[in-house]
């Protein structure tokens, strides 16, 4: 079986890239398949767990013996799966600062909510 180009690129992005590659690579492959990258995502994800996971899923799949959405089910609710999706939800944590007028800025980021809970603490204390 060929491995599509896209699929290799988003696959060796999950094993340490700059998020930046990894938003080229989204954007690639949502334009090549006509959606936009919130879509396109949980496409690629599911796409590699039935890759490297969960293969009697993807031979269900591939056999028809299930459907897109069964096999959306099996693998967002596969404990492994939960697991794994938290590991890689940690690994793409980020944050990003916009300029605002007046000398202020916009503080955003994408964190494990216990310590995004424990960092708005924090600043809020330091900003009163």
């Amino acid at each position: 079986m060929t491995t599509p180009p896209g699929i290799l690129a988003i696959d060796g992005l999950r094993m340490g890239r700059s998020m930046l590659v990894q938003a080229h690579h989204r954007r690639v492959m949502a334009v090549a398949l006509g959606v936009n990258d919130p879509v396109v995502t949980p496409w690629i994800d599911l796409g590699l767990d039935l890759r490297h996971r969960l293969h009697g899923t993807r031979d269900a799949f591939a056999a028809g013996r299930i459907d897109l959405d069964q096999a959306r089910v099996i693998a967002r609710y596969d404990p492994d799966s939960i697991v794994h999706r938290n590991k890689l939800a940690i690994a793409d944590r980020d944050v990003w600062i916009r300029p605002a007028e007046n000398g202020m800025a916009y503080l955003d980021g994408h964190l494990p909510a216990a310590d995004a809970h424990t960092l708005a603490m924090r600043l809020r204390e330091m900003s009163v």
